[in-house]
């Protein structure tokens, strides 16, 4: 989007495409909207196989439930949606509109953030330490 802009300039963004003359802009929303839910879907039918083998196989086995913990698996999953069902609630309940007024600082609080509950993922996933999202900075926004 930026070499786009530096090449053609802003007004790009806001011409009509060859597509039903919908500007630019509106075009990249909705195919990142597309993409989003593609993605959302592919993931959740992702788990939904896992689970579906895993309990296959426990029975086949005669294990009740195996290594895997679905309570644990939804208790760090909790923060994620917490998260980001508290920021959109800020967002859209604020007396203030906030969202309007500092639409920057409000997506770059968001940003860190999320970041900061990936990162720690990520990294209790590769030292196979176990995952506590609930940190000081989750709670602020919670």
């Amino acid at each position: 989007a930026n070499l786009v802009t530096a090449v053609l300039g802003p007004s790009f963004w806001t011409a009509p495409s060859p597509l039903a003359g919908i500007p630019w802009n509106l075009c990249l929303l909705l195919i990142t909207i597309i993409c989003g839910i593609v993605t959302n879907i592919d993931n959740w039918a992702t788990i939904a196989r896992v689970i579906y083998h895993r309990r296959r196989t426990n029975r086949a086995n005669n294990t009740r439930h195996g290594k895997f913990n679905y309570l644990v698996a939804v208790s760090r999953f909790a923060p994620f949606l917490l998260f980001c069902a508290g920021f959109f609630c800020w967002m859209s309940l604020s007396p203030s509109n906030i969202m309007q007024r500092h639409p920057r600082a409000m997506s770059w609080v968001m940003g860190f953030l999320f970041c900061k509950l990936v990162t720690a993922l990520m990294v209790s996933h590769i030292t196979n330490d176990e995952y506590h999202p609930m940190s000081k900075t989750v709670w602020l926004v919670l």
